[in-house]
């Protein structure tokens, strides 16, 4: 009787063991450390805000001197997280640098492949979509098309894609539908929304909403999906032979001015730019090396900052000296730039001509050169 008794409690304990470790939320194996007292394990996550920078926030902390810790964190949509585990002498003595937090147990440990460095174990998650993860872009790998520059124009200014090249259009039709067939396959995987925000602008318009429609409301809800919503919202707008959408913006002298007052009388290039984005100063600095050959009675340059602070774009105007004319805009809601173009993403660019009529977007300095060099736009001797 007592080994009946001894073996059900034995089964009690297996039982309500695995279940816990089956819920969901973190389980995190400590074993492989070497620490004294107590560890203080911090998850971050990684955050996306409106003026289109990203930082690293603090979602929780827990407190434990146990070596298998299970651990669920509340949250509102999968995110991508980041996990350090430090003793008590403040050293990082456990670090993964990113992974999924999503609806699903997750088992954390110490990667064995990698190395250890600077006495801080390195952990690998696994479990549901990290598993993906983990082999990064490998599902929605983009092929060397056979000729890369005619497949972006083609996908950009059209809503499918529009190319006299057969072969050319082969390719792109089986790579859009090999990614159409993954999204409906993980189409609840967190990790699908993040990798398709990724290659949103190497996708048609037509493919790219098929694909976000795929995807579970609740992805669709995450910042990464209004991202792809936006995108998608963009390229239908912003299709050539379409007016430009009417804004109001602010001046240095923090005067609004509206768009009818800026754009007139000549071919514009209008540059969206942010001052927390790397990728926007290195396209303004190399405007900067092509306008003082521009004839200005033909086309002007206008720089419009997405940056929610006055003050933090005139700041980094002045730092990147930029001489042409520069706006920031004068609203932060319905009426912002971000949503008046539904800008997924920066920098970006319109050509419009004396019309306001969108000639081209998003062109890169190759093309741009070609366009004011062709239309003989400079200044001459």
């Amino acid at each position: 009787m007592k080994l009946k008794m001894l073996v059900l409690f034995q089964l009690i304990f297996f039982w309500i063991n695995c279940n816990s470790r089956n819920d969901p939320g973190l389980f995190i194996d400590l074993s492989s450390l070497r620490f004294e007292g107590s560890v203080k394990i911090i998850l971050l996550k990684f955050n996306r805000d409106g003026d289109f920078t990203h930082e690293w926030i603090k979602v929780d902390s827990i407190t434990t001197n146990e070596k298998r810790v299970n651990w669920a964190v509340k949250y509102d949509h999968p995110f991508l997280a980041q996990l350090s585990v430090i003793d008590s002498k403040k050293h990082i003595i456990g670090f993964l640098p990113s992974f999924i937090y999503s609806e699903s147990h997750l088992n954390i440990g110490t990667d064995k492949n990698i190395k250890v460095y600077n006495n801080s174990s390195p952990f690998i998650a696994d479990g549901r979509e990290n598993e993906l993860y983990n082999k990064k872009q490998g599902l929605f790998k983009r092929p060397h098309f056979k000729n890369d520059e005619v497949y972006y124009n083609a996908i950009k200014n059209n809503y499918k894609p529009v190319i006299d090249d057969p072969q050319l259009i082969s390719q792109v039709n089986e790579y859009e539908e090999n990614v159409l067939g993954t999204v409906k396959e993980y189409h609840n995987y967190y990790f699908t929304v993040l990798q398709l925000m990724d290659i949103a602008a190497f996708l048609s318009t037509n493919t790219l909403e098929k694909c976000y429609n795929e995807l579970d409301a609740n992805l669709r809800h995450t910042i990464e999906g209004q991202r792809i919503s936006n995108f998608i919202d963009n390229n239908k707008l912003l299709f050539n032979g379409k007016n430009i959408p009417p804004f109001v913006v602010k001046d240095k002298n923090d005067k609004e001015i509206s768009s009818d007052k800026i754009l007139k009388g000549k071919y514009h290039f209008i540059n969206f730019w942010a001052s927390g984005c790397a990728p926007c100063i290195d396209e303004i600095r190399d405007l900067k090396l092509m306008y003082n050959g521009l004839d200005t009675n033909k086309i002007q340059i206008v720089s419009l900052s997405l940056n929610s602070h006055f003050d933090d774009w005139l700041k980094a105007s002045d730092i990147v000296k930029i001489n042409w004319p520069s706006y920031v805009q004068a609203n932060n809601g319905n009426q912002s730039l971000m949503k008046i173009f539904s800008l997924g993403y920066i920098p970006q660019s319109i050509l419009i001509n004396e019309q306001g009529v969108i000639v081209n977007h998003n062109l890169n300095m190759h093309q741009l050169s070609s366009f004011i060099k062709s239309n003989r736009m400079l200044v001459t001797n």
